[in-house]
């Protein structure tokens, strides 16, 4: 069983509806129940010791109110069935509030380890760009992959470029593409390719015991995983091509120029040391 499992499964229920119930815990004590990397030390201080929202599934049906929210919003097609195991319910603001839907999570995947990729996916959509101010207090600027992800748009726009203008895809694997290459307004557009490449980082270290260095553009360890790739990290790995592959060329080396920013910043996210 995934320590974070058990983790959010003993913190005591703080408020509770038909079909869910309500817990609070930090970011920096979840984080910290993520796989631990053997060859680099975390630094607590780096993830935000801020307040965590947990809204969990007490029934194997979507909570009713997750089911209005989907409603309501232009991307229900993606999130419109009981299959949605987790959603990021603040978009870019703050405090932050995730669902999970535990019950679902935990009857697909009785080891937890389902409950431990939804967890920190939809984690870093609510963290990404928090910050201590001047005053000594945590804020929240906008996150700096929705940022990328706006150029990389703009830059196909300037040049014209449609993926799917010519495309032969049934609908439903269109709208799941342009979910990849654009996010959802349910979670104000923030960049899924950012969260699974973030995915695809947690696994590497779950599957490998190891993290990529500081400053290492690759998301895999070189030469250390082997077999061990697991499915899960298969699949984070080709949703994130998948997604990309549908920008320009152009915009496409705009990401590989940004791989090194956003490898250093899922390195803090996760706690890890910057060396000296």
């Amino acid at each position: 069983m995934s320590k974070i499992y058990q983790y959010i499964q003993l913190l005591p229920n703080q408020g509770r509806g038909d079909d869910f119930v309500i817990k609070r815990a930090s970011a920096r004590d979840l984080v910290l129940c993520l796989p631990q990397p053997e060859n680099i030390q975390r630094e607590p201080h780096l993830i935000p010791d801020v307040p965590v929202k947990l809204v969990l599934s007490t029934t194997d049906r979507l909570p009713s109110f997750i089911k209005d929210i989907i409603s309501k919003s232009q991307d229900k097609e993606i999130f419109g069935d009981e299959t949605l195991g987790g959603l990021c319910l603040n978009g870019r603001e703050m405090p932050m509030e995730i669902f999970l839907h535990d019950v679902l999570l935990n009857k697909k995947d009785p080891s937890g380890k389902m409950f431990e990729e939804i967890f920190w996916h939809e984690y870093v959509h609510g963290a990404e760009g928090i910050f201590f101010n001047l005053d000594g207090c945590y804020e929240r600027e906008t996150p700096w992959s929705f940022i990328i992800q706006n150029k990389m748009l703009k830059m196909d726009q300037d040049v014209g470029h449609d993926p799917f203008k010519k495309t032969t895809l049934p609908q439903d694997l269109r709208t799941l593409m342009e979910y990849f290459r654009k996010g959802t307004d349910l979670q104000q557009n923030v960049s899924e390719i950012f969260a699974r490449a973030a995915c695809a980082y947690m696994l590497t270290i779950r599957d490998a015991k190891l993290a990529p260095e500081f400053g290492e553009t690759s998301l895999l360890v070189s030469g250390k995983l082997g077999s061990k790739i697991s499915s899960d990290l298969k699949r984070n790995l080709r949703e994130l091509f998948a997604g990309l592959g549908t920008y320009s060329p152009q915009a496409q080396d705009k990401f590989f120029e940004e791989m090194p920013m956003m490898m250093a910043r899922i390195h803090v996210l996760y706690g890890l040391a910057i060396p000296k």
